[in-house]
């Protein structure tokens, strides 16, 4: 099967469901498809949409064990003796679930979620929530950044645990006791070997390497749920971005302790993201490591959720808005700028060549209207280099960068003309406040289609040879 986009991805990983016994894959009782499922859906994208570009790709996984490059070398590193190491691992290990409250309410992020706010890192989702419903006393922070993160210093800091150190330290002792299930794995294997595009991701996921992922899997399960059984005030616990390998070990624990786990929404959440959509193939009692219930900004996102869970008593989702574009709509704001063309820029696999080809830099200049470029959170570290990029094309005078990524986006969309991206989640938050949206790829079509259809946002692909007059014809229609 040819993939050439994210619906064919999609298909294709519901026809792996339907072939395979996907959920007789187990570590003990703990569901290895999620895992296997969410990998290989980004492995996809990656892999797709860089060979569509004709350039070299780095065989990438995205639920690997990314933290152990952020942290710092400390004195644990230069102990000679590998007993002692050991022994302050496990004390280490024992004392971080000491240190945590005991409160009723746990938020589960990282830093992307945060931004420059009330001078800290503010948590844009979390923290209106939590102010509104006067739970200050009754919560604390779970982070699953790499350490580097903990010195920037984040609003209500004494609240804030990261827990990726502990992790780090888990390891499979002789021991241990695990019963591993992969029946007809090694069908599913033969299956991606046989196909050029999924072919690395099989080397990568054979069955000797799965082992040794499933058994940490599992360590960090076993590892949380002390968590819960040590902190019986744990009620709830809040997710953004559930489908992180230590996020979904998080949530497993919760679930088996009985704790409602929540997800609620960061981005969108449509019928192409297979994270949230198309679970085709749930168990009778469910994953443990997918939250029981979903928080959404609008009716579509509830409906990808809705469309896979309703048969379902064990899953189910609400829409509840988004409580950091409620914050602003509340507020009483002048903003110095008026009417500007808003620019979300996504991240990989994208370039700074993608984002500003030689027609939409003639459209910034001729467009006579400022350009806002909001940099994706995980791609500020190119700030400097866009800026360069756009001086040496004469362009930088016309666009402003630093407001319109480090002010809040809500305030920014409320006073905006209009909304561009190839398929950024701020589309969603752009219709709150009645912007229209242009994308640029045919992801945005995939991604976003009630919006077309309703007129609410239009399609003009970037590789388009009229891409240049489109644009400008549709933006100057003072009716569209």
């Amino acid at each position: 099967m040819k993939l050439d986009n994210r619906a064919d991805i999609k298909n294709f990983i519901i026809g792996i469901e339907n072939k395979f016994f996907v959920n007789d894959w187990k570590i003990n009782e703990n569901h290895l498809w999620p895992i296997i499922r969410i990998n290989l859906y980004f492995y996809l994208i990656a892999k797709v949409e860089h060979e569509k570009k004709k350039k070299k790709v780095d065989n990438i996984i995205v639920l690997t064990n990314h933290t152990k490059k952020s942290i710092k070398k400390t004195f644990y590193n230069l102990l000679k003796f590998r007993f002692l190491k050991k022994i302050y691992y496990n004390l280490y290990c024992k004392f971080w679930i000491l240190k945590t409250p005991n409160k009723s309410n746990i938020f589960v992020s990282q830093d992307n979620h945060r931004i420059d706010y009330r001078n800290s890192r503010f948590n844009r989702f979390f923290d209106p929530f939590i102010e509104k419903n006067k739970i200050e006393s009754d919560y604390f922070y779970l982070e699953y950044d790499g350490l580097k993160q903990e010195q920037r210093q984040k609003y209500k800091q004494e609240n804030v645990y990261n827990f990726i150190k502990a992790l780090s330290f888990l390891n499979i002792k002789k021991t241990d006791k695990y019963l591993l299930s992969l029946k007809n794995y090694s069908e599913f294997l033969s299956f991606l070997l046989s196909n050029e595009t999924t072919s690395d991701f099989a080397k990568n996921w054979e069955e000797k390497k799965l082992e040794v992922r499933a058994k940490l899997f599992d360590k960090k399960i076993a590892y949380f749920r002390k968590l819960f059984k040590s902190k019986n005030k744990i009620k709830t616990i809040y997710i953004l971005c559930f489908y992180s390998e230590e996020v979904m070990a998080l949530i497993s624990a919760a679930n088996q302790k009985g704790v409602e786990t929540i997800e609620m929404q960061h981005g969108p959440q449509s019928d192409i993201h297979m994270a949230y959509s198309s679970w085709t193939s749930l168990p009778e009692n469910g994953y443990d490591s997918l939250p029981r219930k979903f928080w959404n900004w609008d009716n579509e996102s509830s409906n990808t959720i809705k469309n896979w869970s309703s048969e379902s008593n064990i899953y189910s989702t609400e829409v509840v808005g988004n409580f950091w574009v409620n914050y602003w709509k509340d507020k009483n704001i002048n903003y110095n700028f008026r009417d500007y063309i808003i620019y979300s820029l996504q991240t990989f696999p994208y370039t700074i060549e993608d984002f500003f080809p030689p027609a939409l830099i003639n459209c910034i200049v001729e467009s006579k209207r400022l350009w806002f470029i909001r940099l994706h959170p995980r791609g500020l570290s190119d700030l400097d280099k866009i800026k360069s990029f756009l001086k040496e094309r004469n362009v930088l005078k016309f666009v402003n960068i630093e407001n319109a990524t480090f002010d809040p986006l809500p305030l920014i969309l409320q006073n905006a003309f209009i909304h561009v991206t190839y398929f950024s989640g701020t589309t969603i938050e752009a219709d709150m406040f009645d912007v229209k949206t242009v994308f640029l790829s045919e992801d945005g079509v995939n991604t976003f289609p009630n919006l077309l259809k309703q007129k609410k946002a239009f399609f003009i692909p970037i590789t388009e040879k009229e891409f240049q007059r489109d644009f400008l014809e549709l933006i100057e229609n003072k009716d569209f």
